[in-house]
């Protein structure tokens, strides 16, 4: 049934597009999976598309079949369960475990509306959304590369920038709860001021064959 997750989850959301609660889904979704894992797919593409790169092609196709891999793994539901309260409490307040509802709400694994957070379902959900979260993240060294980001770097930029992660990992050791809040901020203005990006990348890689021929 999980097994299903990746392909299920994109086909599901496509058909929820044109449900009374598709907006409900865009809100949770586009900020988090979409931009997470779609886009990061996408920029895959466009990165293996722009140098050729058979690896790049590998990559992304690899990074497709992660939920079916997930089938194959061994999970324990109580590893939940065993986990500090702090952490279960800090997991609770960031609103993942409203991602990992509503992906079980469309894929139909959650049927009658309460999510069991110590579960083999949730706990395989939540394996696919830190991974993708991660994978993500680690793209970034990719991605800068690709768009000359230390091409307009100035030692302004660079002081600006090292001034932030300071303060934000500064906050993290007051308190993670504070630091977790203020970064949100950050973290949705970077999804943000990614859509331009996003917009080429969907452009070079789903639409420029297209618009060549023409």
């Amino acid at each position: 049934m999980v097994a299903w997750l990746g392909v299920s989850f994109l086909a599901s959301l496509s058909t929820s597009l044109i449900m009374p609660k598709s907006m409900v889904y865009i809100g949770v979704f586009l900020p988090t999976i979409i931009h997470v894992y779609l886009f990061t797919v996408l920029f895959i593409l466009f990165g293996a598309k722009k140098s050729n790169s058979r690896t790049g092609f590998i990559t992304a196709f690899l990074f497709l079949l992660l939920p079916l891999a997930l089938t194959f793994v061994k999970v324990d539901p109580l590893e939940i369960a065993l986990q500090e309260e702090t952490s279960i409490q800090t997991f609770l307040e960031s609103n993942f475990a409203g991602v990992g509802a509503s992906i079980a709400q469309i894929l139909g694994l959650n049927p009658d509306g309460k999510y069991v957070l110590v579960s083999e379902t949730a706990l395989r959900i939540q394996m696919f959304i830190a991974f993708v979260y991660t994978y993500h993240y680690l793209n970034w060294f990719s991605k800068t590369s690709i768009i000359g980001w230390k091409q307009s770097l100035t030692k302004r930029k660079i002081i600006l920038v090292g001034s932030i992660w300071v303060a934000a990992v500064s906050l993290y050791f007051y308190d993670f709860k504070t630091g977790f809040t203020a970064l949100f901020f950050l973290s949705l203005l970077h999804v943000l001021l990614e859509f331009p990006l996003n917009t080429i990348t969907i452009k070079e890689v789903l639409f420029s064959p297209f618009l060549k021929k023409k």
